[in-house]
């Protein structure tokens, strides 16, 4: 491994042997794991020559333009409070047709707390990679970028709490006052936290091909059901929907560039 040596030289080996010659407990033979998920990934196409953020700046410049839009596109005093919000016919025709079904927003704000259980599982297996192998920098990358999309995410629901782009359609139960709705901050948290999930887990579980399936399927459906069970629930405008979706999306795209090895 120190000497470069081409992935055919090795790879006859097993892993229960080479873990008997290299025991990963010995800090010493960090560096050797390293190099060889490096190879691996090499192998299977998942390494750059040199990051690429093109989709990343594509999804994002999407999002500020359709914010953009929900701001100034027929704007109309629909909201419960007079104030007012963008493409107002559209909106107040979904919501008027949809209704307000509490029973749905319960349903989603389980499966927000679901995605608070997999944020930390991902901070637990970074917590624990860091006490064995004692440096972060020899903490799995997929794991450590997936605190700074976090970082981000956490920084774009603070913003849209700072500047309001329009505020709820209901006064929801324990509120006094309408709340600033845009985008779907559970909407942009599951979509976030399952997208970006669907890439770690593709990449940490690379020899279990049945879990990878598995969390993928999972991970979907968690994101569909959020996206449709929040429409139906009545709690936000259609439009504020269609933003958490497409924050998310480059929250993940930011994160799956930030994640892979560089050559």
């Amino acid at each position: 491994c120190k000497e470069g040596m081409p992935l055919k030289y090795w790879c006859p080996f097993s892993w229960v042997h080479f873990n008997q010659l290299f025991p990963k407990s010995d800090k010493k033979n960090v560096l050797i794991y390293d190099k060889i998920n490096y190879l691996l990934k090499e192998k299977a196409g998942d390494t750059m020559k040199k990051r690429s953020f093109v989709l990343t700046i594509i999804f994002a410049v999407v999002a500020v333009i359709y914010t953009a839009a929900v701001k100034l596109v027929d704007q109309g005093a629909i909201a419960p409070d007079g104030s007012d919000v963008g493409f107002s016919t559209f909106n107040y025709m979904v919501h008027w047709k949809v209704g307000v079904d509490m029973r749905w927003y319960g349903i989603t704000e389980l499966i927000g707390y679901i995605a608070i259980l997999v944020m930390a599982s991902f901070a637990l297996m970074g917590l624990v990679q860091l006490v064995q192998r004692k440096s972060i920098k020899s903490v799995d990358r997929s794991i450590t970028m997936m605190g700074v999309t976090y970082v981000v995410m956490a920084a774009c629901y603070a913003l849209f709490e700072f500047i309001v782009i329009n505020y709820r359609p209901v006064i929801m139960p324990g509120e006094a006052e309408l709340e600033a709705s845009f985008p779907s901050s559970h909407t942009m948290l599951v979509c976030v936290v399952f997208g970006a999930g669907m890439i770690a887990w593709w990449r940490l579980f690379s020899r279990k091909p049945a879990l990878r399936i598995l969390l993928s399927i999972v991970s979907v459906l968690m994101m569909l059901l959020m996206i449709a069970g929040r429409m139906l629930s009545g709690c936000h405008w259609a439009t504020d929907i269609i933003g958490g979706v497409l924050y998310a999306a480059a929250i993940v795209a930011l994160y799956r560039d930030l994640s892979k090895p560089v050559r």
